[in-house]
């Protein structure tokens, strides 16, 4: 892997558009104090994603950005952009159909790839493409950040996996600031073996298998909480088994109560037809009764009429005879 280009913009001390060329050999930065020698550096290991403001020489991720000047403006926004060669990607897989990006290795570009020469290179039977990459960073004043690989916006973890194993992450080898040689050789054990790993070439492995086991706790987790939803389930089971079996023999006696229902309403309505059929038969009965009554009521009171006048005339007759 190689560095070739970097071009910075809104950055610090670069207000204005920038490039840096690395041609083949070493590359020296020459100049007097203040004059942004660091800047460089701060630049290049932005870009590969550091997230720490104190890193950079700041109190705030947005301390990058140009602040202005006596003659400038400040900008709104800082950016750059970093070109490598040798870098290492996965192509599509035989099986798959799919391209995933992989992680560079460090290759021993002995004359250089240039103009986006291809190089395949297989690993765990998958092919590595070996091409150019443009790595791009930018950030807003309104605290808004974008990366971006070839022009592709793409996630902070997507960089990071590019740039693993390869020496260029925000805590590897590849830049030695001053004091750093020192600060190995007294930094504990396992930070040591942080940089040995990662000039190993292991550290992308360890990752994967860190992924991996997270995955594999979270699934043990949802299986856990499978289980214990699985138990309440079944805890509920037997009271609900025990619900539908008394709610199948309510549904039992409640079609049964109905039938005895209707046979009783039957029997019901059965007799009071009886009763009612009686009623009338008395009714009409009496009915008949009262007639008859009533024809002899008036031939008694026809005769008591008759009578009467007849008794009226007898008295008549007699009060004649006596004068």
């Amino acid at each position: 892997m190689r560095l070739n280009r970097l071009e910075i913009a809104g950055f610090k001390s670069f207000p204005d558009r920038s490039e840096l060329t690395f041609d083949h050999g070493v590359t020296a930065i020459v100049g007097p104090n203040g004059c942004g020698k660091s800047n460089v550096v701060d630049a290049l290991t932005w870009v590969l994603g550091e997230q720490s403001a104190k890193s950079l020489r700041g109190d705030r991720m947005e301390d990058v950005i140009f602040g202005g000047s006596d003659a400038r403006k400040p900008t709104a926004a800082a950016e750059v952009r970093l070109r490598l060669s040798g870098v290492a990607a996965r192509g599509p897989s035989d099986g798959g159909g799919q391209a995933r990006m992989a992680v560079p290795v460090a290759l021993d570009t002995d004359g250089g790839l240039h103009g986006g020469a291809a190089l395949a290179v297989e690993e765990e039977d998958v092919p590595l493409i070996v091409r150019d990459v443009e790595l791009m960073r930018r950030l807003y004043r309104s605290g808004e950040s974008e990366y971006l690989i070839d022009g592709e916006n793409c996630r902070l973890r997507d960089v990071q996996d590019l740039l693993m194993d390869s020496g260029l992450g925000v805590k590897a080898y590849a830049v030695i600031e001053q004091g750093k040689i020192g600060q190995i050789l007294s930094a504990r054990p396992t930070d040591r073996r942080q940089l040995i790993e990662e000039a190993a070439g292991v550290t992308k492995y360890k990752s994967r298998r860190r992924a991996a086991e997270l995955k594999l706790e979270a699934a043990q987790q949802n299986l856990t909480r499978v289980d214990d939803i699985v138990y309440e389930v079944e805890k509920q089971r037997g009271a609900l088994k025990r619900q539908a079996a008394k709610a199948r023999r309510y549904k039992r006696l409640r079609e049964q109560l109905r039938q005895w229902e209707k046979v009783q309403f039957a029997r019901r309505y059965r007799l009071l037809n009886e009763a009612i059929d009686a009623a009338r038969a008395r009714l009409t009965d009496a009915r008949t009764r009262e007639s008859a009554a009533d024809t002899a009521l008036a031939a008694l009171e026809t005769t008591l009429e008759r009578l009467r006048l007849e008794l009226t005339e007898a008295d008549a007759a007699t009060t004649a005879a006596r004068e």
